[in-house]
């Protein structure tokens, strides 16, 4: 495979899922004779540059570009430089913002572009518009990655062909969720005691995550575990309004916030189960990280989720926004030792097998390739 040079753009409020691809992508990407840069936004509104240095960390080459306000030309002639510095083959951009930065930087340059489309939340009059320019500049790149079948018939309808769309499923560096801590002392920093349940979840604290329907499924709940604790692992825009809710309904000492984290794996190594109540997905690498971690799943059937989990098998599915239903799997769960462990260990057997970062690279580094045949 010859090599190439490839640059990443992302726009990153944090280190969530897309962050984590382009994180997998790059730090996989050398056995497959790809040599990654990455090009992080940054500016007052979104000031995190944790993949830069999650990035930098692993000796990959980064570049952290300042952007004031919506359109910047500064920036597209510090992108279009690093691409000619650096004899950029390819740009690959993520989410919108990257998009068309990407698309405008490398106009007129004899590179080729792709771009991977991880989720379209398009729910307020902004976020449509901004969605409704992306599929516009989509039509105009060499190869538009998409996460899952259900975000591909999406892209099909927006009018790209489709020769360009490719679906890669997510991955993640599965050896790092083998973890063996003290249990007991990660759930006392916590303040969570040692003989009670965890049912927690990881992600964004937005609307699409679903986090107020897990909210209200565990006052249900704790009337029958009463010594389980529900433990939310994120931080994001809609965090004060899920603290008053959890107020409310008289929870402040059944639920932990317990914001952004780094520890992860041991996060997921605390909790008798994990549950995710999105209302959409693209493929979401925290169920992934789930799996991974032998962790017993409840998730909603939305996006690729029952691509992934066979329900009843590798995890139990339920309909989003179904406060009954969520709550009832989750007292049967936790009523059932046997079929929480035999859940978790299909589940861990699958992402072993189809969902590594490894697999992820070298389905990315064929398409890369596939651009200059």
């Amino acid at each position: 495979m010859t090599k190439k040079v490839v640059l990443h753009l992302i726009s990153s409020n944090g280190f969530f899922g897309a962050e984590n691809v382009v994180f997998q992508i790059a730090k996989e990407s050398f056995p497959f004779g790809i040599k990654p840069f990455v090009g992080v936004f940054k500016n007052s509104y979104e000031p995190h540059i944790e993949l830069a240095e999650k990035v930098q960390a692993k000796s990959i080459e980064i570049k952290v570009f300042g952007c004031r306000g919506k359109f910047d030309f500064k920036t597209i002639s510090q992108i279009r430089q690093l691409v000619k510095d650096n004899s950029i083959d390819v740009v690959h951009s993520h989410g919108y913002k990257s998009n068309f930065y990407g698309f405008l930087a490398s106009l007129g340059l004899n590179i080729k572009r792709i771009a991977t489309c991880h989720n379209w939340l398009g729910k307020s009059k902004k976020m449509k518009f901004y969605e409704k320019l992306d599929k516009l500049l989509l039509s105009k790149f060499d190869k538009v990655v998409v996460v899952s079948d259900a975000l591909k018939k999406d892209v099909l309808r927006s009018g790209i062909f489709e020769e360009k769309v490719v679906v890669i499923d997510n991955g993640i560096d599965i050896d790092k969720f083998k973890v063996i801590s003290d249990k007991l002392q990660v759930k006392k920093t916590l303040g969570i005691r040692e003989e009670g349940y965890v049912v927690g979840t990881v992600g964004r604290l937005t609307e699409e995550k679903g986090h107020i329907y897990l909210i209200e499924a565990f006052r249900k709940v704790i009337t029958k575990f009463s010594n389980a604790k529900l433990l939310i692992v994120g931080d994001g825009p809609l965090r004060e309004d899920l603290e008053l809710a959890v107020s409310s309904m008289k929870l402040k000492e059944k639920v932990v916030f317990a914001g952004m984290r780094e520890d992860i794996p041991e996060m997921l190594n605390i909790m008798d189960m994990f549950v995710l109540p999105s209302l959409t997905e693209g493929m979401p690498m925290a169920l992934l990280e789930a799996m991974a971690s032998q962790t017993p799943i409840i998730a909603t059937k939305v996006g690729a989720i029952p691509k992934i989990i066979d329900n009843g098998h590798s995890g139990l599915l339920i309909d989003p926004n179904d406060v009954i239903q969520l709550s009832r799997a989750i007292v049967n769960l936790l009523k059932s030792k046997e079929k929480a462990q035999s859940l978790s260990q299909n589940a861990y057997n699958l992402v072993k097998k189809r969902f590594s970062s490894e697999r992820m690279a070298g389905e990315y580094a064929k398409v890369y390739e596939s651009l200059f045949m």
